[in-house]
């Protein structure tokens, strides 16, 4: 380790009026944040300032202001559906100001498992803890950051997000759903582990419909604190005057206590900075959203280096590009606010507090090999240079661990990003950092616009380096951007060379910080691959695009749809069945989504088309022609298969939200039926999807006019309910067949055939007193069934006889030995 002399500092307080203030830089000092109990004048005002902050905390994190447990259906009218295909409705709509990308929100929110037994998945306003975040910041899933984006302070707003449209919530790929361990890459994370198995379960059980991933969230940006503070200086009974807080007095409405805990620790001596070198005179300092470039040494309480970008410590002699406030600082947060009131060439030595350095929650700095979590800090750093951030010109943190730093210099169209396994076109140049650290002075080691052919790859197929992947992710069509790339992330993948000495700086060890390398990218297309199961069985590549808006103009909902396809073995050249015919000729085949008449894999590829769109798609047999006796000819039996499709048209299907409830009704029956036409095709599962979806829209029809249409939909529900328990004895799952007999004796306790289906059931299980019972009441209710229940009983009789047979025969044999 090596050693670093003190230096000689005098002091000065270090406090949020001059770190926000643009008055010129003082003399080499010591910025020392003490509260001493000796300034008699200033003790009474700074405890009472304490004791109101606190007071203010605990009001800005007021409880109940969600619903604890899942909301009601809401009318229909209600909902708006945005482009993305995001379900929103205004609850109460706020008063303060909208949030911009970059600004830190916090806000309360509750989460709920919709259509899959209505489990909660967190309500942070039941403990008190809000949940904060970095708007635009990739924080989040990206419905959450839309629902949040339209927001005013103090509203509260229900998005559903469709499990349909999966790009919108959580990702169903596990390895792209967490970071490390338990931890999520996309908040917000329940907090409670029961929540979060429920969530789990509907990402990862493969059985679900997309249906019943859906997700409902309640969303409440909470005010800031400059008007609770008003109000709370009111009731506040002070023997004395406390003065004036030191705060922002505009009503920003996302701040929050923190702020103020961090005021006081300061204060108290958390951070502590002595200038060791001037920087420029009267110049700016870094706010959040910048990008800095910084020099640093960490050492131990001893002097000793820990790690280091200067080359006479082991580094790489470049500085290290960090983004100041957003998300989770990458630096340490109390090297963050000593940072932001530097000037440019500053240099400076920063004495952290444990809480301030390794222990504090936002400090994204690896923990260097023999220095304890618990252990204050020394950091002797240089700000050599920053560039403001800005709606084009910020800078945000992707890739693993957040390392890699992504600012756009033009912006994209669009909102959607690729992912994996999406197939990418870009232009890239890629060039080492100068010692400088300036974007454009380093010198070039590969360059595809020289050449003047972009590169094509697909996203996760291990073509390109870890960081330039993950920076293409975060970007839009026609997207122009430069990616600050650790070194060690940029090698990998046949497309690009690795950086020149990149073994050489990966020698260098733990005590040297990461070395950085500067990549230009524009991404100039790409196309939609879409893993449909998550597990690469059925897999969607665009070969044309279609005419509309992803996913709003896609026939989501089961509907008619007119389409061309052709099948033949995957990598095979002859296709095997076309519906143009053999003269390429013939009429679009005409179907009905939903109820079978085409492969599974080919049914979930159309609702995710656009009309005119073409599709390639490979699937596994499990998802082709299992079960099924359509296979054309020639095709072998548990081969994958490719399709290619086209469609055509669709008849689109007024949005479900959109429908008045005698609508809602007559699409509920129709549902129904088609459900029964299934079940009696022996089609089980397909037609427990379809009274699924009758029940959740008979469900939604709230706004009934008529006692006759009421009473019409309590009938619709008691049906649906009792076809679904139909379906679980077809496939003898007894506990959920009973489970929904019940439901349907709950919406309707005069429903004879539903007691007639339970006593079945019961039976099955062995109960035959409670399955006499249920036949007793079933004939009361409707003497026409009385034959149906004798038979039943005899039945019943019959079973137990010759069960009691058995046994006697097994005994017998027993006692004969």
């Amino acid at each position: 380790m090596t050693s670093l002399a003190a230096a000689s500092l005098r002091a000065q307080p270090f406090t949020s009026a001059r770190r926000s203030s643009g008055s010129p830089r003082q003399q080499p000092c010591l910025i020392v944040c003490s509260s001493s109990r000796s300034d008699d004048a200033a003790y009474p005002r700074r405890h009472a300032l304490a004791g109101l902050a606190g007071v203010a905390a605990a009001a800005c994190l007021a409880p109940a202001v969600l619903a604890a447990q899942p909301p009601a259906a809401l009318a229909a009218s209600d909902f708006v559906q945005t482009p993305s295909g995001l379900l929103v409705q205004d609850i109460t709509a706020g008063t303060g100001r909208t949030p911009q990308p970059g600004d830190r929100c916090v806000v309360h929110w509750a989460g709920y498992t919709k259509n899959y037994q209505a489990k909660r998945i967190d309500n942070t306003s039941v403990r008190d803890e809000p949940f904060e975040f970095v708007l635009g910041g990739g924080e989040v899933i990206p419905a959450f950051d839309e629902a949040v984006a339209g927001m005013a302070v103090g509203g509260v707003r229900r998005v559903e997000v469709l499990g349909e449209i999966p790009e919108l919530g959580y990702p169903r790929d596990r390895a792209q759903r967490f970071v490390s361990g338990f931890k999520y890459r996309y908040g917000p994370q329940p907090s409670e582990l029961g929540g979060k198995r429920a969530l789990d379960f509907i990402l990862d059980n493969r059985t679900l419909s997309d249906t019943n991933r859906t997700l409902l969230l309640d969303i409440k940006l909470l005010a800031g604190l400059a008007g609770l503070l008003a109000e709370l200086r009111k009731s506040l009974a002070a023997p004395e005057d406390i003065g004036e807080p030191d705060v922002d007095e505009k009503d920003l409405g996302i701040e929050d206590a923190a702020k103020f805990r961090e005021e006081e620790d300061l204060q108290s001596g958390a951070v502590l900075k002595g200038t060791l070198e001037p920087g420029e005179e009267g110049g700016d300092t870094p706010r959040d959203g910048d990008l800095v470039w910084l020099h640093y040494s960490l050492m131990n309480e001893h002097r000793d280096v820990l790690r280091s970008t200067r080359a006479e410590h082991g580094g790489a002699g470049t500085p290290q590009p960090f983004v100041m406030g957003r998300g989770k600082a990458r630096m340490l947060r109390g090297m963050e606010l000593g940072v932001q009131e530097m000037a440019r060439g500053e240099r400076a030595m920063l004495d952290l507090k444990p809480a301030y350095a390794f222990l504090h929650a936002d400090s994204g700095l690896p923990l260097p090999a023999g220095l304890r979590k618990e252990a204050p800090v020394l950091v002797d750093v240089t700000l050599t240079h920053f560039e403001r951030g800005g709606s084009e010109g910020g800078a945000r943190c992707c890739g693993g661990g957040d390392a890699v730093l992504l600012r756009t210099l033009g912006a994209g169209q669009g909102w959607e990003s690729p992912r994996p396994p999406f197939e990418v076109t870009f232009h890239v140049t890629a060039r080492a950092v100068s010692s400088s650290g300036r974007q454009g002075e380093g010198e070039p080691y590969f360059d595809s616009t020289s050449g003047g052919e972009p590169l094509a790859c697909s996203l996760g197929a291990g073509q390109l380096p870890p960081a330039v992947e993950a920076a293409l992710a975060g970007m839009q069509r026609q997207q122009e951007a430069v990616a600050l790339c650790p070194v060690d992330q940029l090698c990998g993948g046949g497309l690009l060379p690795d950086p020149p000495g990149a073994a050489e700086l990966a020698a260098r060890g733990q005590g040297a910080a990461p070395a950085y390398a500067e990549v230009w990218l524009r991404l100039l297309d790409f196309s939609q691959v879409r893993d449909m199961t998550g597990d690469g069985q059925v897999v969607k590549r665009i070969v044309r695009k279609g005419r509309g808006e992803f996913p709003v103009d896609c026939p989501l909902d089961d509907s008619r749809v007119s389409l061309h396809y052709r099948v033949r073995p995957q990598g095979g050249k002859d296709w095997l069945s076309d519906t143009r015919g053999a003269d390429g000729q013939a009429a679009p085949a005409e179907l009905e989504t939903g109820m079978g008449e085409v492969p599974e894999s080919l049914d979930m590829c159309v609702r995710l088309m656009l009309t005119g769109e073409v599709a390639a798609l490979t699937a596994s047999w499990r998802y082709c022609y299992e079960g099924r006796d359509d296979a054309p000819e020639g095709l072998p039996p548990s081969s994958s298969v490719e399709f290619e499709v086209e469609l055509a048209s669709f008849d689109r299907q007024p949005s479900q939200h959109a429908l008045g409830g005698a609508e809602k009704l007559q699409r509920s029956a129709q549902l129904k039926e088609q459900g029964n036409a299934l079940y009696k095709q022996g089609r089980t599962r397909l037609a427990k999807a379809k009274y699924g979806k009758a029940l959740k829209l008979v469900e939604r029809a709230l706004d009934l006019d008529t006692d006759e249409e009421v009473a019409a939909a309590s009938a619709l529900k008691a049906s649906c309910f009792l076809n679904m328990a139909r379906c679980a004895e077809r496939e003898q799952e007894w506990g959920e067949a009973l489970g929904w007999c019940n439901k349907a004796i709950d919406e309707d306790d005069g429903y004879a055939k539903a007691y007639f289906r339970r006593a079945v059931i019961a039976a099955c299980l062995g109960d035959e007193g409670s399955a006499g019972d249920d036949l007793a009441l079933c004939a009361q209710l409707d003497p026409s069934t009385a034959p149906d229940c004798e038979r039943e009983l005899a039945r019943m009789a019959k079973r137990a006889a010759a069960a009691e047979a058995k046994q006697r025969g097994a005994l017998k044999g027993f006692f004969d030995r």
